[in-house]
């Protein structure tokens, strides 16, 4: 039961800063740089790239 509640209190925790967009804070936000990289010790530098990705997307189709 522990097992799955961490499962699901990750996800959602990781759902909420992308959402947020928190990736985008983490340089000039030092509590948004601590979360980041306690959510994603080893996958940050993905993340913000994936971010990045979506907005460069989204831009191209609002232009």
């Amino acid at each position: 039961m522990l097992e799955s509640q961490n499962l699901l209190a990750g996800g959602m925790l990781i759902t909420t800063m992308i959402g947020l967009r928190m990736t985008d804070d983490g340089d000039r936000d030092p509590n948004a740089a601590e979360l980041l990289t306690a959510a994603f010790p080893a996958k940050l530098d993905l993340m913000r790239s994936l971010t990045e990705l979506e907005r460069e997307l989204k831009r191209e189709t609002e232009a």
